[in-house]
């Protein structure tokens, strides 16, 4: 069963999100939910071409499009009710998931973690209502790939910052985004601050899109040598349509099938609405 939430609790993880840009939610997945994900996704990893593979760390996306049991606790309206209602849509359509699998490397050495970087650089669509649900399927701590935040960097960016994974633009020319700041030393100087939680199996965490974040690299050891997370992308009543690059728009899954018009809202089977205020 997933975790019910009082006005009174929604109230208090909206003011925190509002804040912070990412909040902790203890206990959202249910055993059978938390079994069901993880049954899926430990049977991916068993079959490695079926995933992106980098040194230590395995990435798969879209498993709800090809395993009913991954719609079954994903697609429903006990998982979208809070997210929309803490961030404060109306409206909350499913767009996809992403699972990261991060282990040591084969040298012995901590795997690749995730660089520090917000998501909407890469994102197809536009709008301040478009929550991430990031779903601990095992244990994460210091050593495991705990997720780290810059607290209230959602509030405080100047713009996009280039995602690492953007090329930057030629000499002379612009892309409409920014380098991305030296989080470490701006950590370290006490300029900015980290939020980072310890997470068990089964809790959640929901960030904004524009939430810089980040991960260190599994160290491979102890009794939890794999940490396994999937974030979900979710899209609420300002979501338009409106790529920053039109060409690598089209390469991603959903938004080549259904064929979107600029600034029209998500719509469609890729898109279903899970949450709707009015029934």
């Amino acid at each position: 069963m997933i975790r019910h939430y009082s006005a009174y609790d929604i109230c208090s993880l909206a003011t925190g999100y509002a804040e912070h840009g990412a909040i902790h939610l203890p206990g959202f997945l249910g055993p059978e939910e938390l079994t069901r994900l993880r049954g899926t996704v430990d049977s991916m990893i068993e079959q490695p071409a079926a995933c992106q593979t980098a040194e230590g760390r395995l990435t798969m996306r879209y498993l709800w499009r090809e395993h009913a049991a991954v719609r079954d606790v994903l697609l429903q309206r006990a998982v979208a009710k809070p997210i929309a209602e803490i961030v404060g849509s109306r409206t909350l359509r499913f767009w996809f998931d992403l699972t990261f699998v991060h282990f040591g490397g084969s040298d012995g050495k901590a795997g690749i973690g995730t660089p520090w970087h917000h998501d909407v650089p890469t994102f197809s669509f536009r709008g301040d209502l478009m929550p991430s649900l990031w779903l601990a399927l095992t244990p994460t701590d210091s050593t495991l790939s705990r997720l780290m935040f810059i607290d209230g960097s959602h509030r405080t960016n100047q713009g996009y910052y280039r995602s690492p994974e953007l090329p930057k633009p030629p000499a002379g020319s612009e892309d409409g985004f920014v380098d991305l700041p030296d989080f470490d030393t701006l950590i370290a100087n006490g300029t900015a601050r980290v939020l980072t939680w310890d997470c068990q199996a089964g809790d959640a965490i929901l960030l904004h899109p524009c939430t810089i974040h980040g991960a260190r690299g599994n160290d491979g050891q102890g009794t939890h040598p794999r940490r396994i997370a999937m974030t979900t992308r979710w899209l609420g009543d300002d979501a338009r349509f409106l790529p920053h690059s039109y060409e690598r728009a089209l390469k991603q899954p959903a938004v080549a099938q259904s064929r979107l018009m600029l600034g029209q809202r998500p719509h469609g089977d890729w898109f279903p609405l899970i949450y709707d205020r009015n029934g």
